[in-house]
């Protein structure tokens, strides 16, 4: 099945990700009452979940807090398993990332700015962060759950689960400097139901897709229709409902909006898929003269010059297999 592919910016790099082990260190206690800082204040997330830790699981911790508050029933023992790698004490955030989806759950990479995490706390997000609470030639990594943000008298407190604090008070400084350490890693996640319509619709596309890849039963489906009723208008969020829909055995809805791709938007992928849906359905004839239809307009299609390679060997390749042959 032909996929529409894309490209979307990366804030960090594959090769950070995958190296970067966190071996969560221990926070400075920091609780303290909440200062008297009027109404100017940031709405605290306080509802969100607590797993304490002082040992080297902040990371499932704080996946664990922000996936049950997301609704996901889960706790930082079920998820160690696949997020925990015990040769290195730590976890990698492609896991964190990875168990995330297979629990059911949305993850969303933030843009690398402070804006980003005031607008998922204003929109009801909590954030997992990564935090380098030693140097940048000798770090101490940590994951820490952002809940909210409060002004104080010369400086604004970041509000975070963290470690064995509920509610670790940590100056605005202190928080940049460790995150701006760690490459200013930060991640979201949200049920399929809900979109955070405040991310760059890039992130939402690249995170739905990899959702499509490893999302349990019909979950995907649901993520594609939700992007696509709260007004995400993108044809890779159609291809990928369409074949999160096939995955399920929904081929007539999948080809409906095939159909509606190739006949309104001149779509190659979504051409090809189409003819192919109608050759398993046992309908021969019909899928021969859509695959002619489909092979005169193969060079004016705006696509890539290997998807056009490839579509044609497709659609040469279901001729031969039913017998059709072209006529000019």
């Amino acid at each position: 099945m032909l996929r529409l592919k894309f490209i979307v910016g990366r804030f960090l790099s594959v090769a950070f990700i995958l190296s970067l082990q966190v071996s969560c260190a221990t926070t400075a206690r920091t609780d303290a009452p909440r200062p008297d800082s009027g109404p100017t204040q940031l709405a605290e997330l306080s509802e969100v979940p607590f797993f304490p830790d002082n040992t080297t699981l902040c990371g499932p911790a704080s996946l664990a807090a922000v996936l049950s508050f997301s609704g996901v029933s889960t706790n930082p023992a079920a998820l160690s398993p696949t997020v925990y790698l015990p040769g290195r004490q730590g976890a990698l955030q492609i896991e964190m990332l990875s168990a995330a989806r297979r629990a059911g759950a949305v993850p969303y990479l933030l843009p690398p700015t402070q804006d980003a995490l005031a607008a998922s706390l204003k929109a009801g997000y909590p954030v997992v962060v990564l935090l380098n609470l030693g140097l940048s030639f000798a770090p101490s990594w940590h994951y820490a759950v952002l809940v909210g943000m409060e002004p104080a008298k010369g400086d604004e407190l970041f509000i975070l689960r963290s470690g064995e604090q509920r509610r670790q008070l940590m100056p605005a400084y202190t928080f940049k400097k460790t995150w701006e350490r760690s490459g200013r890693w930060a991640m979201i996640v949200s049920s399929p139901e809900k979109i955070p319509a405040f991310l760059p619709q890039a992130a939402l596309i690249d995170a739905l897709v990899k959702f499509e890849r490893s999302a349990p039963g019909d979950l995907a489906v649901t993520a594609y229709s939700s992007a696509i009723a709260a007004g995400v208008k993108d044809p890779v969020l159609q291809m990928g409902l369409a074949n999160a829909q096939e995955k399920q055995g929904r081929l007539e809805e999948a080809m409906d909006i095939w159909r509606g791709l190739m006949e309104q938007q001149k779509d190659l992928a979504a051409g090809v898929n189409f003819v192919s849906a109608l050759e398993k359905q046992g309908r021969s004839v019909e899928a021969v003269a859509a695959a002619c239809d489909l092979l005169k307009s193969v060079d004016q299609a705006q696509a890539p010059v290997a998807m056009k390679i490839l579509a044609t060997e497709k659609l040469r390749n279901l001729l031969a297999r039913n017998g059709g042959h072209c006529t000019r």
